[in-house]
């Protein structure tokens, strides 16, 4: 009820569900994601409750069958099977996890944005672990579920990145929106965060924190 009075505002555009806290309330998890997508929700992080990889890649593939790619994000426990799972799905280009605004911030605080690169590209857990607020684990898990999207920047959005270069004279807003796309923000929304900046003279790193303080 608080979802459908809030979503005609605008300030919804997703939503995290926990299947536990579903069911104890007497509903199903898919007949809720079901709800949630009619009412025009285009990003639900459905939660899997298997402890196994085996068994939350499964999982994964039936919420994907059931409700869609486009509608899915799939949230996994930060455990060794977790990482797995997120590598795995990664590879099939299905969602999982990705970085908030707060915790982007946190770490582009700490590196710069080839740092940071370089940080996911050689799995340096450790120096990404310096960021305050972010553990050895939670460092492990956003290597893995940010590892792939670097790869796949090249392969994606390459209309999206045109169309916004255009509207600006600034070379760093490529590379801006590449960092963003790093951080696990879709290809829309990197070009709409970067292209409310108005500045022309930012740096990569002004630009990526002013993204990221105005979402």
């Amino acid at each position: 009820v608080e979802i459908q009075k809030y979503y005609g505002t605008g300030l919804i555009d997703g939503v995290t569900t926990n299947p536990t806290l579903i069911m104890k309330s007497g509903r199903q998890p898919d007949d809720v994601y079901r709800e949630l997508i009619q009412l025009g929700l285009k990003d639900i992080s459905m939660e899997v409750v298997d402890h196994s990889a085996a068994g939350m890649v499964a999982e994964a593939h039936r919420l994907v069958e059931l409700h869609g790619k486009e509608c899915t994000t799939i949230k996994v426990p930060c455990t060794p099977d977790g990482l797995m799972t997120c590598k795995e799905l990664s590879r099939e280009l299905i969602r999982v996890n990705g970085v908030g605004p707060k915790v982007a911030l946190a770490i582009l605080s700490n590196l710069s944005v080839q740092s940071l690169v370089e940080c996911i590209s050689t799995e340096d857990a450790d120096l990404l672990a310096k960021t305050p607020g972010i553990g050895k684990k939670t460092a492990l898990k956003l290597i893995v579920e940010l590892q792939d999207r670097l790869g796949k920047l090249e392969l994606t959005g390459t209309l999206e990145k045109t169309r916004v270069l255009n509207q600006s004279s600034n070379p760093n807003s490529k590379q801006a929106i590449e960092a963003l796309q790093s951080l696990g923000f879709k290809v829309k929304e990197a070009n709409r965060m970067v292209s409310k900046i108005e500045d022309q003279g930012l740096s990569t790193e002004q630009i990526i924190r002013l993204a990221l303080q105005n979402k």
